[in-house]
């Protein structure tokens, strides 16, 4: 992670921390991790970076994504 700060962020840097991050196994079931994080996402930090990194791992055309964003946007505000 500590070499990753000193490339310029993209979507592919991104993705490449939030693997770091979550470990290789996080993307055996994306879909429902991210719905046991969702009720903790407002009060743990650590359920919140987990849960933006899982969506960094989600392909840009998974429609699931936006509504992933939408349900994390309603939670925290």
């Amino acid at each position: 992670l500590a070499m990753l700060e000193k490339i310029p962020e993209s979507p592919e840097t991104r993705r490449i921390a939030a693997l770091a991050r979550t470990g290789p196994s996080a993307g055996t079931d994306v879909q429902a991790r991210l719905a046991a994080l969702l009720d903790t996402v407002k009060s743990d930090d650590d359920a919140r970076q987990e849960f933006v990194d899982l969506l960094e791992l989600l392909p840009a055309e998974d429609p699931a994504k936006a509504d992933c964003r939408r349900q994390l946007t309603a939670r925290l505000f």
